[in-house]
């Protein structure tokens, strides 16, 4: 019977243990959540409050989680009241308790009542019942911290690292800030003050940081060292081959070690993250461009976005790479088989024009390509001042007008598209309607004054009086 309690004991222990384990994993989530992810966040600790009302963990991080949301959406009062009563209710849940503090201290700093944070701080530092966690010296940190007390803030950090349960991965990128702002800008001691803190507190997030910081120095070397050490305790640590294999192919000329590592990366993202598939995919177009095979890097390109939600920012940088290898005709063909393949998408025609215009010079293929993206998206004033410059470079003057005038009435405050009929006006001859359109556009946007005084267009009624007036 002795040894049937000593089980059940050693059982209740584990549970506790893993139901720790469990909510510190809640926790992090918490404060290293991005804005969407919240919603779900709050559902999961909803679900805990029900399971165990009493909890002042769980009602302290839904605190945290009403606060976070506020502070993304500073026009949802509402979330503050919650998070306020939240806090409160945390404070009468367990008053020798420090976490119902920090949250009604954390909400008051967010919200700029500094004054009134530590003034709660100071209620609750004196009562010897509290017992101090990390979370105590990180919020101390933050709330008193000030361009004269920086070192006292650190010292604060270290406490906190050295707490039992700390996460260190919401104390370290305080760290790093705060030696930032301690040494503003100086590179050589950021360094020094990282490896010392890494030297006695070794942990990734300060080697990743040291990384970054030689990346921006020019010690690609050095990052991609960095890299390689700490590949050798966690060889499967998908973000650093990866980021390893971006510096072997963008700064050290090791393209294809680097193609080979992010084809074996794909396997895995392929069935595991799609944003971590994209990112992959992208680099590998990046490197087939590089290598001169433009239907590869057209293959890897198209892969990327259809693996990644957010298509148009993926999109710029892949612009980037073709102007970056000056394949510019290349780009304009990636760019017509994107719209095969993704159809429907106005912003995708207005970035093909654009790259006629401006890296090619077909003015024709470029109108043809802003009139497909104005019958996607006919409300969009760029579109028709595209298409106006297209036809004013082709000298398709009374067209070109018409597009202006478009622009201009779908946004009246569109400064260019008046500057831009303005200047067509001019070489119609049509004076009194140059003359017109400028003042507008010089009423809207000052700065085109200075352009007018310059730009040829204006050459056959620079003498005019109102004009002469109108640029000085």
């Amino acid at each position: 019977m002795r040894n049937l309690y000593l089980t059940l004991a050693l059982i209740a222990a584990w549970g506790g243990t893993l139901r720790a384990e469990a909510d510190l994993r809640l926790e992090e989530r918490l404060w290293l959540a991005k804005g969407e992810d919240l919603h779900a966040l709050e559902a999961d600790v909803v679900r805990e409050i029900q399971r165990n009302p009493q909890s002042v963990h769980h009602h302290y991080l839904l605190t945290n989680v009403y606060l976070r949301r506020f502070m993304l959406q500073p026009a949802q009062g509402k979330l503050l009241e919650q998070a306020l009563r939240l806090a409160r209710q945390t404070v009468a849940l367990d008053s020798n308790s420090e976490l119902g503090y920090l949250a009604l201290a954390g909400i008051y700093d967010d919200v700029g009542k500094v004054a009134e944070a530590q003034e709660v701080f100071r209620i609750f530092t004196y009562r010897a019942t509290i017992k101090r966690s990390w979370r105590y010296f990180l919020a101390k940190a933050k709330i008193f911290i000030s361009a004269d007390t920086l070192d006292n803030s650190l010292t604060l950090l270290r406490k906190a690292l050295h707490s039992e349960g700390v996460l260190h991965a919401v104390v370290i990128p305080q760290v790093i800030a705060m030696i930032d702002a301690k040494h503003a800008g100086d590179r050589d001691a950021i360094v020094a003050d990282i490896e010392q803190w890494r030297a006695q507190l070794p942990h990734h997030l300060f080697d990743q940081y040291l990384a970054s910081l030689h990346m921006h120095a020019e010690g690609y070397q050095k990052a991609w060292q960095i890299y390689r050490d700490l590949l050798r305790h966690q060889p499967h640590n998908h973000a650093w081959r990866r980021n390893q294999a971006i510096i072997a192919y963008m700064y050290m000329g090791k393209e294809e070690e680097a193609r080979q590592e992010f084809i074996d990366l794909l396997a895995a993202a392929e069935n595991s993250s799609p944003i971590e598939a994209a990112v992959v995919n992208m680099h590998l177009g990046i490197i087939a461009l590089r290598q001169g095979d433009a239907a590869q890097a057209s293959r890897a390109f198209l892969a990327a976005i259809a693996h990644h939600a957010d298509n148009d920012t993926l999109l710029g940088f892949i612009v980037e790479a073709y102007r970056g290898e000056a394949q510019f005709h290349q780009l304009a063909s990636f760019l017509e088989q994107l719209n095969v393949e993704r159809p429907g998408n106005a912003v995708y025609y207005g970035l093909l024009g654009d790259v006629w215009v401006e890296y090619i010079g077909d003015y024709r293929r470029a109108a043809i390509a802003y009139e497909n993206a104005i019958v996607l998206d006919p409300y969009d004033s760029r579109f028709y001042s595209a298409l106006g410059m297209a036809r004013y470079r082709l000298r398709e003057f009374e067209q070109a007008l018409q597009m202006f005038g478009k622009a201009r009435s779908l946004d009246t405050l569109n400064a260019t598209a008046f500057y831009n009929e303005a200047c067509v006006y001019a070489l119609l001859s049509r004076d009194a309607e140059a003359i017109y359109s400028l003042q507008k556009a010089i009423e809207l946007d000052a700065t085109l004054r200075e352009h007018a005084r310059e730009d040829a267009d204006f050459d056959k009624i620079r003498t005019l009086p109102a004009f002469i007036n109108m640029v000085n």
